[in-house]
């Protein structure tokens, strides 16, 4: 995706982009999840892992801009494939999570 922006913005033009990434592997009864899935968390990326991605692209400057954890109230109703996860577990889960705001420039 990273590499067909960079061929279609002009020279110097800028992406800035929203997404879910991860700064832990999360339990396989929640990646593998329904909820996760469509809830844009199941197929995450690392954060390190996405921002080499927009790096290897060719894209230059890359910052994140913002980030903001996902607020746990979102999953007050977990998956049922987590409910077998200790609340140790689960927390771990939740703090994996993050939604980042990246600029960069071509």
């Amino acid at each position: 995706m990273f590499r067909e922006i960079q061929r279609v913005l002009k020279p110097g033009g800028r992406l800035m982009v929203s997404d879910i990434v991860l700064d832990a592997e999360l339990p396989a009864k929640v990646k593998d999840s329904v909820a996760a899935y469509t809830g844009c968390i199941g197929g995450a990326l690392k954060r390190q892992d996405y921002l080499a991605a927009m790096a290897r692209a060719g894209f230059a400057q890359v910052e994140i801009v913002a980030e903001t954890k996902v607020p746990v109230d979102l999953w007050a109703d977990l998956p049922e494939e987590a409910k077998a996860l200790t609340r140790e577990e689960i927390k771990s889960a939740l703090n994996a999570i993050a939604s980042i705001k990246v600029a960069a420039r071509k």
